[in-house]
């Protein structure tokens, strides 16, 4: 009988034990932004879209610019930190977020669809030659300083280089998954002087 009793008394021991292990190698990994080797077709699809919906007919010739560019600044940052109404203060100084990553984000190309918009590619804006022409630039995809599993694209939309917009393309992870899922284009309150 005292030895059936011991054996019950280890019971729930091993039973803590095992949920412990079992949380324990379930613990998640720090998630990292998605490594495309080339900006997902759907982002100017969706872009288009919103285009279209703005007013901008499908005949409007759109310059994009086919790689990503190092367009991330502190305001961009602020700007999608207000979207999300986050009140408490940012862990890392929006200036140096915006200069890591500027150094370390990769241009990559932009898959760049036929469909539904005159996306005219061009290598680098050129205010002399898209003086008079929207232009979209992309940033790369990066993580949310300021949402847990969400990363993004800033996007500045402009009349060759003047009265930009500023858009965040946000994506979701999916851990189960491990898929990224874009959400809807959030536009920006930011002004550049």
């Amino acid at each position: 009988m005292l030895a059936m009793n011991r054996a019950l008394a280890i019971v729930p021991l091993l039973l803590a034990a095992t949920l412990l292990a079992g949380c324990r190698s379930t613990a998640s990994t720090p998630l990292e932004a998605p490594q495309w080797s080339e900006l997902p077709a759907g982002v100017l699809d969706a872009f288009c879209g919103r285009a279209h919906s703005e007013g901008i007919s499908k005949e409007t010739p759109i310059v994009v610019i086919r790689t990503t560019q190092p367009i991330v600044n502190a305001n961009a940052l602020m700007a999608v930190r207000n979207a999300y109404f986050v009140q408490r203060p940012p862990a890392i100084s929006p200036s140096e977020t915006a200069e890591q990553l500027r150094t370390t984000l990769p241009a990559i190309p932009l898959a760049i669809p036929t469909d539904d918009c005159d996306w005219k590619a061009a290598a680098k804006l050129n205010p002399a030659l898209h003086g008079d022409v929207m232009v979209l630039q992309l940033s790369n995809v990066f993580l949310n300083p300021y949402v847990k599993n969400q990363a993004g694209v800033l996007a500045r939309f402009s009349l060759g280089n003047s009265n930009p917009q500023w858009y965040w393309i946000p994506f979701a992870h999916d851990r189960k998954s491990g898929r990224w899922g874009m959400g809807a284009f959030m536009m920006l309150n930011l002004r550049e002087d």
